[in-house]
């Protein structure tokens, strides 16, 4: 009933990571996605519109968690940073895309935070420049301004990476 509930309001075809959707940890963001891998086939979508946000100022710590309630895939970020306690992010509607509202979170916070879209999650912190080899792209506050770099997009074949443990 819930499938086909969800699948009619959003016309969802579990592109918005269906089944089993685990935070994989810190540990395997780097980690080359299979190919085959789930989160390969039905990539996160970042055009998912996320509804029903009260309009006002936020902390933006305050308004990534209440973001992440709403997405239908994980967004990770740090949560005892001082900037996200202390910057202040004003929603001026109530409907926007995941992309919208994330973008608008990095471009409200300080240089030197990067936000970087992996086929199944979003992690966003402080002084990672880097890069990861399955990420899509990154968006990276630099100069006053949100820079988005398109990502390396290395997929493993099967065999080519061992098989990942699991993790909490």
């Amino acid at each position: 009933m819930l499938i086909k509930k969800y699948k009619a309001e959003k016309g969802v075809p579990w592109n918005t990571n269906g089944f089993g959707n685990k935070d994989p940890g810190g540990n395997r963001d780097k980690t080359l996605v299979k190919e085959n891998h789930f989160d390969a086939v039905y990539p996160i979508n970042l055009d998912f519109e996320v509804d029903s946000l009260s309009v006002g100022s936020y902390a933006v710590k305050d308004y990534l968690a209440a973001i992440k309630k709403k997405l239908p895939f994980n967004l990770r970020f740090e949560r005892d940073n001082t900037d996200l306690k202390n910057t202040i992010i004003e929603l001026s509607r109530k409907n926007a895309t995941a992309r919208e509202l994330i973008l608008g979170s990095v471009a409200a916070l300080p240089e030197g935070w990067q936000v970087t879209v992996l086929p199944g999650y979003v992690i966003l912190y402080f002084g990672k420049d880097e890069d990861y080899g399955s990420a899509r792209f990154f968006w990276r506050k630099e100069s006053g301004k949100v820079y988005e770099k398109d990502g390396p997009h290395l997929l493993a074949a099967e065999g080519d990476v061992e098989e990942e443990l699991e993790t909490e």
